[in-house]
Formats: structure tokens, C-alpha cells, sequence
């Protein structure tokens, strides 16, 4: 029909990178999508070591373990769980599940000296705030 649609496929952007470089290092997100957080909202990523990570996101806390593909060295291949510490009011609630959903499908990742954007198989991309090194 006269309606249809074309599919369009977008290739994710490559970076060169080394993945250990992330280890050791905290971060806070500065957006989802080019949205800001809502006000009030904090979430943060931190790389504990090379197999696992950390953070919050309002009131859950998540863990998620990580492969790093050291063969092209952008992938990065994520399982997630996450906890539930508290309540929050419903824009930041429904921006925190978001993210949680958002970074469980991280494909690759662009590092630089103060920030981090992951961008994910699902087309997010989440830019982060270096907190420590």
C-alpha cells in the first residue's frame, strides 16, 4: 500500500577505546536521551572491577555483571539486578526504571577525560559526569 514505510537501519557509532579504563572509575548521569534528569533525581555508574558494576538510580540500587569484548574493544555485553530501597515521586520513579531497563542494553561506549556516553542495542544513549578516577 500507498502507506508504507520504509525500515531505515542506523549503524551504532564505533569508538576505539581500551575497557580497562573504566575500571576504578564512578560516574553520574547527566542525561537519557538527550532529556535532563528530573530535578532532584540522581544516578550513578561505577566500574568496580573488570567483571562488575555499581550504582544507584533514585531509590533502587542495581548491580550489573559485564563482559568486556577486549577482542574489538567497544562491546560491552551487561546482566542486571536491581533493588528497590525506598519510594520516589513518580517522574523520577518512572525516569530511574527507565534507566535500568535503558543500561541493561549497553552495546558500546564512547570515553573521554570527563565524560562517558553509552550507547545501547536499543537505540539509548545515556552520557554521563566523571565523579572520580
Amino acid at each position: 500500500s500507498s502507506d508504507a514505510k520504509p525500515l531505515v537501519f542506523e549503524r551504532l557509532p564505533e569508538y576505539p577505546g581500551n575497557p580497562t579504563d573504566l575500571v576504578g572509575t564512578k560516574w553520574q548521569l547527566v542525561s537519557l536521551n538527550k532529556e535532563p534528569l528530573t530535578q532532584g533525581l540522581t544516578i550513578t555508574l561505577n566500574f568496580d572491577s573488570d567483571t562488575q558494576v555499581s550504582g544507584t538510580a533514585g531509590d533502587f540500587t542495581y548491580e550489573l555483571s559485564y563482559d568486556l569484548n577486549t577482542q574489538s574493544g567497544d562491546d560491552i555485553r551487561w546482566g542486571i539486578t536491581d533493588r528497590r530501597t525506598g519510594d520516589l515521586p513518580q517522574a523520577m520513579e518512572t525516569q530511574a526504571a527507565l534507566y535500568t531497563t535503558s543500561i541493561a542494553f549497553a552495546a558500546n561506549y564512547h570515553l573521554t577525560t570527563n565524560s562517558l556516553e553509552i550507547f545501547t542495542a536499543r537505540g539509548d544513549v545515556l552520557v554521563y559526569k566523571l565523579l572520580n578516577r
